[in-house]
């Protein structure tokens, strides 16, 4: 098949599948608010971020080398990803220089961290 036909045949299985989550979620909860007030876009969306998602861990995980020829784009892809991690790990961890000493607080102004 061609580029364009794979594409358009992915669309329409994110649409059907998409269409399929909600359904089944009206049911399934007896049609509670977060899944009757679901536009069928933000189901889609959940599909469509979803298939992003596997496509991204895929792509990962690929070879780095094929025959012998490195793959550039799966090497700045994976370094992409690990510079992504690494920068956003002191942001959902605790950073001891910032926790008050004993007899300090913190005060936050305009998302700048300040000893007092």
């Amino acid at each position: 098949m061609s580029w364009l036909m794979n594409l358009i045949f992915l669309l329409i299985a994110a649409a059907v599948v998409a269409w399929v989550f909600r359904f089944a979620g009206q049911k399934i909860t007896g049609n509670k608010p977060f899944f009757r007030d679901m536009p069928f876009a933000v189901a889609f969306g959940y599909v469509a971020g979803l298939l992003v998602l596997i496509g991204a861990v895929s792509y990962y995980f690929r070879p780095v080398e094929v025959n012998g020829v490195p793959a550039a784009g799966v090497i700045f892809f994976r370094w992409a990803v690990q510079g992504f991690l690494v920068v956003l790990r002191p942001l959902f961890t605790r950073i001891r220089s910032l926790e008050p000493k004993r007899g300090e607080r913190n005060v936050t102004v305009n998302g700048c961290i300040y000893q007092i």
